[in-house]
């Protein structure tokens, strides 16, 4: 199975919270698992916001991990995106996300269920929540 991740994956993973064991299961699978620039964004802006003492170690470590950043916006993915966002009032970076994990027909791995619970339900994407 491939996997996009989410900011909150990656989070989970560095403040080894529940979920954490199932984002390193992807990690050490056989397929490298993909991100979007800008969740990879959120994750550092989280982990300087919140750990600022931290930061450069932990940058370090995020730069060593298995994941496929993906830069891409196609015209796909911004419509679906621009969608999304306004359908179910998510956060630019998790319709972002999402519309990479549809057109690349990945699961999305998130802990955010409250934000995109109504989004599993009501689109054809598929999204595995860690808690």
């Amino acid at each position: 199975m491939s996997y996009t991740l989410d900011a909150s994956a990656l989070l989970a993973l560095i403040k080894d919270e529940k979920g954490a064991d199932k984002v390193r299961h992807v990690l050490r699978s056989k397929t490298q698992p993909f991100m979007h620039a800008l969740n990879f964004l959120e994750v550092g802006y989280n982990v300087k916001k919140k750990c600022p003492n931290q930061y450069r170690e932990i940058d370090l470590y995020l730069k060593t991990i298995p994941v496929a950043i993906v830069q891409l916006l196609t015209p796909d993915i911004t419509d679906y995106a621009k969608y999304l966002k306004t359908k179910y009032k998510l956060s630019l970076a998790d319709s972002i996300g999402v519309a990479l994990n549809a057109f690349l027909g990945t699961t999305f791995l998130t802990s955010d269920r409250h934000e995109l619970e109504a989004v599993a339900k009501g689109e054809k994407v598929k999204i595995e929540f860690l808690r």
